[in-house]
Formats: C-alpha cells, structure tokens, sequence
C-alpha cells in the first residue's frame, strides 16, 4: 500500500501534524495519533488522503507488536470497514486479536511477575503457560519482549517455533533474533522474505538497516526512500534518509572542548549495563560519564556500582532514594560542577547503544 504523497503535511489537521513533529514512533502513541485523526476526517476536505494515512497508521503501530491484542483488534476494525490488507495477514491479525490467556488470573500473575522484576520467575511462568497453551499467542508476545529486555537470545529463540505463528512473522522474529545477534545477512534475507509475504513497510526500512551495516550504504539508502515514500508521514523515516544523505550517520570527532554525558535511570539495569559498556569501549577522549540512579529498585544500583569500580573517575554517580522523574533528574545531572564547566554535554538515554 503506498499512501499519497502530495502536500500530505499541510493536510493533516494541526494537532496530529504537531504531535508526529514530536514523535512519530511507538504503539502507544500511534494509535492515540490515529484516533486523533479519525475524529476530524469527516471536517477535512482531503478525507480520502487521510484515510490512507489513518490505515497506514494503525498498521504501523501493529508491526511494532504484532501479537497485541489491542493493536491487532485496532488493525481488524480498519480492515473490516476498508480492507487493505493481504489475506494471510489480514487472518493472522485477526488470530491475534483474540489471544487471551485462558484463566483470566493467569494475567493478573504475569503483571505481579513483572513489577518483581524476577526474570527468571518470569521466564518459568511463561514457559508453563505455552507448555498448557501452546497455540496461545499472549504468552509469545510476552517472550519475544522478555528475551531482549533481559538479553537472553537463546531463550528467545527458543520461542520462534511457536505454532501460532504463520510462515511469515515467523521469519520475521527470526530476522529480528538475527539482527540482535549481529548477523545481517540473515536478518536481511528475513526481513526480505517476510516482506515478500506482508508487504509491510516498516520491512522496508529494516532492511536498509541490515544493508547499513553490511556496508550497502547506496542499496540502503534506495530502500529506506522506499519506505519513506510510502509512509511520508512518518518523520522518523525521513530524518533518517536525511542522516544517510548527508553522512550523519558515520561516526566523527567530538566537538572541541571539555564534554560530559549525563545519563539517568531507573529500573532498566539490563539496558543500562549494555549501555554503559558500549560508552566503556568508545573512544571518548577525556568525555566523562554522570549517571543518576532515580530511585531504582531493581538491579540498577549494583550495575552502576560495578560500572563505577571499573571506570574510576570517568564515571560520577549519583544514587536519589526516590524517583523525582526525568526533568527533575535532567536538571539535577545539570547542576553537576563538571556539566557546568563544560563546552558541551550530551543527554544520553540508558537503553541506547553509541556505535
């Protein structure tokens, strides 16, 4: 499906334009941008271009978790009223749709799991419930999101045989394993046949991410144009094809002067620890690290501890008994002497991974 392009942005009504300009990612926040739109579709004299838009965006915000069940209801509603959609996708949203756990209190103990924080409670209890439902897809999309959240790829990949899953997401799953594990001719070649199967956009734009680093910059940069074309409202898409245009993208030398990167967080060890070992092993020159512990009540403090040990003097940390929320922890990180004195400093969040 390829959406209109022509003065797509002065078509949009001003609240969803300004709220894509701030972000134009994230399930949550897509499906809030689509219902937004959707109210003021029958005031719009460009209805028609805005309809495409509404359907491209609920599908967008299905990819990003296609076994939620909330999205895939979302997507089957749309589907119903203006199918758009391959057959075989079209059926497998609609599978979705319906995956419940079949004790109701099932859903209440996983939520209680996961505010413990014990992963390995976590991955027992989802075990046992797949071993009791096997077909039910509730608990993969669970494991597929637990197996990156806590890094244990092998566990995940355990997951992609699950039989719920048509031929298609579960090459799909399986470039996704074969991207985390760094193999990009593999997530590629997934990422290609299950858009083969889907016709997906935002396949499109995993592909040129795999070609990147592969080093195809000119094969990337044709595809990434590709799926900016076909979702031209979704900025993210252009910023990027922007970056790999103008080389932004590359890795090049820190700004001259005296930097510090502020980092907060709260609750994400995992993240945390691939994060801070990335900074470790980057050639940051004499850039030091602040990081504010807010509040955490899970395994963050023991990693900054570790991370504090190893780095020495790189690395200023501070530990606050109560989460005082990210603009209080950004001004607190601010107000750092060596984040006063320096030329410059960088806000860094703790699940990014610097090349």
């Amino acid at each position: 499906m390829r959406v209109a392009t022509q003065d797509i942005w002065s078509f949009l009504p001003k609240n969803v334009r300004n709220r894509l300009l701030l972000g134009g990612d994230g399930q949550t926040r897509l499906l809030s941008i689509a219902e937004s739109l959707m109210s003021a579709l029958d005031a719009s004299p460009h209805a028609e271009t805005l309809i495409n838009v509404f359907r491209d965006m609920t599908l967008a915000a299905w990819e990003l978790d296609f076994c939620d069940a909330r999205a895939s209801a979302v997507l089957c509603q749309v589907q119903e009223q203006i199918p758009f959609l391959p057959p075989a996708t079209a059926a497998f949203a609609k599978t979705a749709a319906k995956a419940r756990p079949a004790r109701p209190e099932d859903a209440a103990t996983l939520s209680a799991l996961y505010k413990s924080g014990d992963v390995a409670e976590i991955k027992k209890f989802l075990e046992q419930r797949r071993a009791a439902e096997p077909g039910n897809l509730f608990w993969l999309r669970f494991a597929l999101g637990l197996g990156f959240q806590a890094w244990d790829l092998d566990w995940r990949e355990g997951w992609l045989d699950h039989p719920g899953l048509p031929p298609a997401f579960r090459a799909l799953a399986a470039a996704d394993q074969s991207f985390a594990r760094g193999d990009w001719q593999a997530a590629l070649n997934g990422y290609a046949d299950a858009f083969a199967l889907t016709a997906l956009p935002g396949l499109l734009a995993k592909q040129a991410e795999s070609l990147l680093r592969l080093g195809e910059r000119e094969r990337a940069l044709a595809l990434l144009t590709d799926a900016a074309l076909r979702r031209p409202w979704q900025n993210s898409l252009l910023f990027r094809a922007t970056d790999l245009v103008a080389g932004w993208d590359v890795p090049g030398e820190p700004p001259p002067g005296k930097g510090r990167i502020l980092l907060y967080s709260w609750n994400h060890a995992p993240d945390l620890d691939i994060c801070l070992r990335a900074l470790a092993e980057s050639a940051l020159g004499d850039c030091r690290l602040a990081l504010l512990d807010n509040g955490s009540t899970d395994a963050t403090p023991a990693v900054a501890a570790a991370w504090r040990d190893k780095l020495g003097e790189r690395l200023a940390l501070v530990t606050l008994p109560v989460n005082v929320g990210a603009p209080a922890a950004r001004n607190w990180l601010l107000s750092f002497d060596e984040a006063k004195s320096a030329d410059w400093v960088v806000f860094l969040d703790d699940d990014a991974v610097v090349p």
